[in-house]
């Protein structure tokens, strides 16, 4: 015999052998699920001993099968075999771990042994299986029994899902609304009911819900979560204010792109948006210092201000670019003081805030030059210390002074810019003075306190001043009194 007669005849004999084999696998596999259909047959009728009897013959055919084992578990269960229960849903599930029946069954078998929190979690598997495999209906059975064990915010919101899409929104509207009462920070639930609204076409409360969702899970960190629900948000309404403000802010801190930043701002502020705008302004400002334009975001910060007079984020801000990028110490100084006297009222930056800015309204106080304390000291008080009534009222009597001196001078012919120039100075050391002694005072190099004292003589000899040009500029004032007070202040200027 040739070697191709060989050949051909050892290829026939296989083919023979695996025909034969197919043949024997396929009666085999016939005859088990026989079996187990005559198993399914007895246990509708109850009679589960001979279920259980069908459903072994079965397996002893066919042992890779997971609905013969499962099935046999629901035989098991229902004789109160539960740890052979347990054995069969436990090896369905090795061999298909997407088999929800068997994950139903085992959280029966756990619930009736009082095991409540292994079979919530496998009446919660067991509902994820058929719901992603759009059996709503046996999902809606698996959910429901996990919030008869637990009824905590995820049961409800699955619950509520699979009524959704069996169109029953009603009780999928209570089953959400049941899970925000319970916690008002779970997206899902937000989600799931702006889906009813958008199928009820009941914009404004989908877009509404679609935003909330999106704010939970910004806050939450889930922030791809997030963008979904805004962009859902936005396809309903391209004005959403709410969710244009949270893609901003993402773009600003989670993707760290200032200019995609910057143009999501202008545009929410160019809509005559009113959500937030102090806040809008402040982040836009930080994303121009985030590129280099301090001047652009001065701006930003000065109109949140304007805005929000007690919006101490913005103060903050403003006063560390003019610190720190402008080198504006006198203006920075300002805001940083001002941010502390807010807080004082408002208690919203903790210790350590505080003790920061203060570090750095010291630094900026001590960066400025003598000339540059007096003039931020006339334009702001409170850098000769605490501002109070006392200091306040000391600082306005002597504008008035000031500006009735040069009134006087101007009726007499004799005002020039000499004269102008002595009055100003002379107002500059009065407050000089005052600021040498309130730094004696905060020192405690002594046991008296010279701020005040000092401030109440200077204050005296104002009104004293004060009185005298009033009554050259013809205002009537009983002329003992015009006199006693010129002679009060010839002496007082003859000591200095």
């Amino acid at each position: 015999m040739s070697f191709a007669k060989y050949f051909l005849t050892g290829v026939l004999a296989i083919l023979i052998a695996f025909a034969s084999a197919n043949q024997i696998a396929f009666a085999e596999n016939a005859e088990a699920e026989a079996h187990n259909n005559q198993g399914d047959t007895y246990y509708n009728a109850e009679n589960y001993q001979a279920a259980l009897a069908e459903y072994n013959a079965a397996l002893s055919l066919d042992d890779k099968n997971a609905l013969y084992y499962s099935n046999r578990g629901w035989a098991n269960y229902m004789l109160k075999n539960f740890d052979e229960a347990i054995k069969d849903f436990n090896k369905a599930i090795q061999i298909d771990e997407d088999f929800a029946e068997a994950y139903d069954g085992r959280a029966y078998v756990y619930q009736t042994q009082g095991k409540n929190e292994s079979a919530e979690e496998n009446f919660k598997t067991a509902g994820d299986k058929y719901y992603y495999s759009e059996n709503y209906a046996s999902a809606l059975s698996s959910f429901d029994a996990a919030v008869n064990i637990n009824g905590n915010a995820i049961n409800y919101t699955n619950r509520g899902w699979a009524n959704y899409y069996l169109q029953k929104y009603d009780d999928a509207e209570k089953d959400f609304n049941k899970a925000i009462q319970i916690d008002e920070k779970y997206a899902n639930a937000y989600r799931g009911r702006a889906g009813i609204y958008e199928t009820q076409q009941k914009t404004k409360e989908a877009i509404a819900n679609y935003a909330k969702a999106g704010v939970v899970n910004y806050n939450l960190k889930e922030y791809d979560e997030a963008k979904i629900d805004f962009d859902k948000a936005i396809e309903l309404d391209a004005n959403c204010e709410e969710a244009r403000f949270y893609l901003a802010l993402m773009a600003q801190d989670i993707e760290k792109n200032p200019h995609i930043a910057i143009a999501k701002y202008t545009e929410l502020l160019e809509s005559s948006s009113s959500y937030k705008p102090e806040i809008v302004y402040t982040n836009r400002g930080s994303m121009y210092c985030e590129i280099g334009e301090y001047e652009n975001a001065i701006n930003d910060f000065s109109k949140a201000i304007k805005l929000n007079p007690n919006y101490i984020s913005a103060y903050a801000k403003r006063a560390d670019v003019y610190n720190e990028k402008l080198n504006d110490y006198g203006n920075a100084f300002v805001d940083y003081k001002e941010l502390l006297e807010i807080d004082n009222l408002k208690k919203e930056l903790t210790k350590e805030q505080r003790e920061e800015y203060e570090k750095k309204a010291q630094i900026c106080w001590n960066a400025l030059d003598s000339v540059g304390k007096i003039f931020l000291t006339i334009r702001h008080p409170g850098a000769t210390g605490k501002i109070n009534g006392f200091l306040k009222v000391f600082v306005i009597v002597m504008m008035v002074d000031f500006i009735l001196s040069i009134a006087y001078a101007s009726k007499s012919r004799n005002l020039t810019a000499g004269f102008a120039l002595q009055k100003f100075s002379q107002k500059a050391i009065f407050l000089a003075i005052v600021m040498v002694m309130n730094e004696i005072d905060e020192a405690q190099l002594i046991d008296l306190k010279l701020r005040n004292p000092t401030i109440f003589l200077f204050l005296l000899y104002e009104l004293l001043s004060i009185l005298d040009n009033a009554g050259n500029l013809g205002v009537p004032i009983p002329d003992d009194l015009k006199n006693l007070v010129k002679t009060i202040i010839e002496k007082i200027r003859g000591i200095f």
